[in-house]
């Protein structure tokens, strides 16, 4: 039984460590961000929606076309058809039918029913445009959290070699202390120095891990950080001054909110 206890432990420690391997590359975490963001699907309901309120506006230019048939049965005959003249008898039944047929054609209502028309076509294209948007902020998001947290893979192995560094110079001064070739205060500086290593890398791996999280959220997934990130990061580009105003002006959000 024991032994069966630790080969199950092992195996799930081996599915764990094959988990947390899994890579993500940025290029497939933008495709599941398009496909699965929340916002982004939203905003693809919220043109659906406007699609749908355009068609109904453009229905109404359309003929309207009313049917209602109505039956109806009595316990006691009545008269069905009234009294023409003197002698004549009226017809009589206890089944009463009605048929109606109607059809309305728009033809002139001052113009309200094409200007909303207008008016459905400019919310639909405000919704693609805000998608559009969306789809532009989504897409810097996840690069910039995506290069952070590359950023801060390599910072951890820097960190982790500087630490392992610092491990060693620690019990090389401790033999010098020993020995009496080391001032006590200087072995002191190097602890400090290495328990300040120590509490910047699990700062780092704290800021990864949430760094992961927040690209699974932007991903429309559940937080989690069992996977690793793959690629390098860019070289710095040398981008020419852009005039703020102008590239304000060109936003298609404002655009439609003006």
């Amino acid at each position: 039984m024991k032994g069966f206890f630790l080969f199950f432990l092992a195996f799930f420690l081996a599915a764990l460590s094959f988990a947390e391997a899994e890579p993500l590359s940025l290029s497939e975490a933008l495709k599941r961000a398009l496909e699965n963001n929340p916002e982004v699907r939203a905003r693809s309901y919220e043109i659906r929606a406007a699609e749908e309120k355009r068609q109904a506006a453009q229905g109404a230019l359309l003929p309207q076309i009313d049917f209602l048939a109505e039956a109806k049965r009595r316990s006691d005959p009545q008269a069905v058809v009234p009294i023409k003249g003197p002698g004549e008898f009226p017809s009589f039944s206890r089944d009463i039918y009605a048929v109606e047929f109607e059809m309305v054609l728009p033809l002139y209502e001052g113009g309200r029913l094409r200007q909303q028309i207008k008016i459905a076509e400019a919310e639909r294209a405000f919704r693609e445009s805000l998608k559009r948007q969306t789809l532009l902020d989504l897409v810097a998001n996840i690069k910039d959290i995506y290069f952070y947290g590359l950023y801060l893979k390599g910072l951890i192995k820097a960190r982790e070699v500087a630490l392992k560094a610092l491990r060693e110079e620690e019990k090389e001064a401790q033999l010098k202390l020993k020995i009496g070739r080391l001032a006590p205060l200087d072995l002191l500086r190097i602890k400090t120095q290495v328990k300040a290593q120590e509490a910047a890398l699990v700062r780092s791996r704290e800021d990864l891990r949430r760094t992961k999280e927040a690209l699974c959220v932007l991903m429309g997934e559940a937080p989690r950080d069992n996977f690793s990130l793959v690629g390098k990061l860019p070289k710095k580009l040398h981008l020419p001054e852009v005039d703020l105003s102008k590239a304000l002006s060109r936003r298609p959000d404002l655009k439609a909110q003006r």
